[in-house]
C-alpha cells in the first residue's frame, strides 16, 4: 500500500499531459525494475553489527554524528542495538536521548539546522576537549576523546554517564527550565548567543559555591549585554568562551568570578572588548538603538532597567513581559511636536536621530501603545500617569520636564545609563 501509494503521487504530478503521464510511468518501472538496489547482509555468529554499521556508514550516505556516537558507545559497552519498541534498561541507560523527540527536533538556521542532539554532542565535545568543536567532526572527536578517557583509567560507561548528567543540564538550559538563574536564561535567549553554552555548562556542573557561581554569570551577562548595546560583533566569540573554560576550571573553584572577570576585563581588542561605563553612556545618547537593535534586545534592557528601579515595597519585583516599546517623542512628530524653528534642516536631522535613543524609549502595553499614538506631550504624560505603573513611566511622569524635547531625551538616556550599569556592572564601575 505504502509503494502504491507513492506511485500514485508521481503519477498525479502528470495530469492530463499527452504522452507526459505514460513517460513518467515508464521512468519509474525503469528506475524501479533496474535501477534500484537493496543491500542484504547476513550475519554470522562471530560478526559485529557495529562494526559493519561503521563501516557502512563510512562508504554511504552519512548518518548523523550521533548516530555514530551512539553505536560506538553500545559496541564499547558490549550491548546489542535493539529495535526501538525493545530496547534494554542498560541501553536506555547509556543513551537516553531516544526516549523522547526533543532530541531529534532541528534547531539552527538555514543550511546550519541540525538536530538538538548533535548541537548538545558539539557543546559537550567543546566542554569536554576544552577547544573549538567543527561541526560535523563531532564522531571523530568523540572517538579521540573516549581513548584518552579510557587510557586515563574510565570506562565507555563513565564518559556516557557525563555525557547523560550534561546533557539534563543543557535540557535544563534550554527550555529555560532553571528557577534560579531564569533571568540570565531569558536574557541570554533574547541575545541569542548559543557560543557561551559549554562555558554555562561548566558553570552549572562544576562544584562552586553558589555565590561565586552566581557572580561568574553576573560578569558573563554583563559583558554580552554591554557589546550587544555597543553594537560589537560576535564574530570572535567560540574561540574566546572555549578560553575561559580553561582559566576558570584550572584555578581554585571559589575564586572562579575572580579569575573570569579579570579575565574578560583585560579584553582591549574591539572583537572581545568589555565595554566600560563611559562607552556604555555615550552609546545610550548617541547611538539609534530602535533601529539598531531587535525589538526582543530593547525590551530586554529596558525591562532589566524597569526590575532594577523596583524595590522590596513593590508589589512585585518582576516586571510584565512581552510589553511593547514606545517613542515619548513619537516617530511622526511633525504635526503635536514642532521644532523652534520649522524650516531648520540640522535641527530636524538632530531630532529624526534622537528620537530613536533609548532616552526616548520606553515600555507600556498593547493597548496603552495604541492609546498613546503621536500625542502630544502633554497627553501622553497625563495618560502614562493615568494609567502605566511601570516604575520607568513614574519617572517620565514625576520627573519629566514641562517640555520633551533632545534636551530632555539626553538627560534621560544619562539616568537610564545609571540604572543600567548597576543592573550589568563592569569592575571598573563606580557602581
Amino acid at each position: 500500500n505504502y509503494f502504491k501509494n507513492q506511485a500514485k503521487q508521481w503519477l498525479d504530478k502528470f495530469p492530463g499531459e499527452i504522452g507526459t503521464r505514460d513517460g513518467a510511468a515508464e521512468a519509474l518501472e525503469r528506475v524501479v525494475g533496474t535501477e534500484l538496489q537493496l543491500v542484504v547482509i547476513d550475519l554470522g555468529t562471530t560478526d559485529d553489527p557495529h562494526i559493519i554499521f561503521e563501516t557502512l556508514n563510512a562508504r554511504g550516505t552519512p548518518l548523523l554524528q550521533s548516530d555514530m556516537i551512539k553505536n560506538k558507545i553500545l559496541h564499547d559497552a558490549n550491548i546489542q542495538m535493539e529495535h526501538e519498541d525493545s530496547v534494554s534498561p542498560d541501553q536506555r541507560e547509556l543513551w537516553p536521548f531516544d526516549e523522547d523527540d526533543w532530541w531529534s527536533w532541528e534547531v539552527g538556521r538555514g543550511v546550519q539546522r541540525r538536530p538538538r542532539i548533535d548541537l548538545y554532542l558539539n557543546h559537550w565535545l567543546t566542554l569536554r576537549n576544552r577547544a573549538e568543536m567543527k561541526s560535523y567532526d563531532e564522531f571523530n572527536a568523540f572517538d579521540d576523546y573516549a581513548d584518552k578517557r579510557k587510557e586515563a583509567g574510565e570506562t565507555i560507561r563513565d564518559v556516557a554517564r557525563d555525557m547523560k548528567e550534561i546533557g539534563e543540564i543543557f535540557r535544563d538550559i534550554e527550555e529555560e527550565r532553571r528557577t534560579d538563574i531564569a533571568k540570565f536564561l531569558e536574557r541570554r535567549s533574547a541575545m541569542n548567543v548559543g557560543v557561551v553554552t559549554p562555558l554555562l555548562l561548566w558553570l552549572l556542573s562544576a562544584k562552586l559555591p553558589p555565590a561565586t557561581r552566581v557572580n561568574c554569570l553576573k560578569w558573563i551577562e554583563s559583558f554580552l549585554v554591554r557589546r550587544t548595546v555597543c553594537d560589537y560583533n560576535s564574530r570572535a566569540y567560540n574561540k574566546f568562551f572555549v578560553s575561559l573554560i580553561a582559566k576558570v576550571a584550572d584555578g581554585p573553584a571559589d575564586r572562579a568570578d575572580q579569575i573570569l572577570s579579570q579575565s574578560l576585563a583585560a579584553e582591549t581588542g574591539r572583537a572581545t572588548k568589555w565595554p566600560n561605563d563611559e562607552e556604555l553612556r555615550e552609546t545610550f545618547i548617541t547611538a539609534p538603538l530602535y533601529r539598531k537593535l531587535t525589538q526582543v534586545r530593547i525590551r530586554m534592557v529596558l525591562t532589566g532597567i524597569e526590575e532594577q528601579l523596583r524595590t522590596e515595597r513593590a508589589e512585585t519585583l518582576e516586571a510584565p513581559r512581552n510589553l511593547h516599546i514606545e517613542h515619548i517623542m513619537p516617530q511622526a512628530w511633525g504635526a503635536n511636536w514642532p521644532l523652534l524653528q520649522k524650516d531648520d534642516e540640522a535641527a530636524a536631522g538632530g531630532r529624526e536621530r534622537a528620537i530613536h535613543t533609548i532616552g526616548n524609549l520606553t515600555l507600556v502595553n498593547g493597548r496603552l501603545n495604541s492609546t498613546l499614538s503621536n500625542a502630544a506631550w502633554d497627553s501622553k504624560r497625563k495618560t502614562l500617569a493615568d494609567h502605566s505603573v511601570l516604575f520607568l513611566n513614574k519617572h517620565i511622569v514625576n520627573d519629566g520636564p514641562p517640555v520633551w524635547n533632545e534636551t530632555a531625551i539626553t538627560k534621560r538616556a544619562t539616568w537610564l545609563c545609571e540604572k543600567a550599569v548597576k543592573v550589568w556592572p563592569h569592575p571598573g564601575s563606580d557602581a
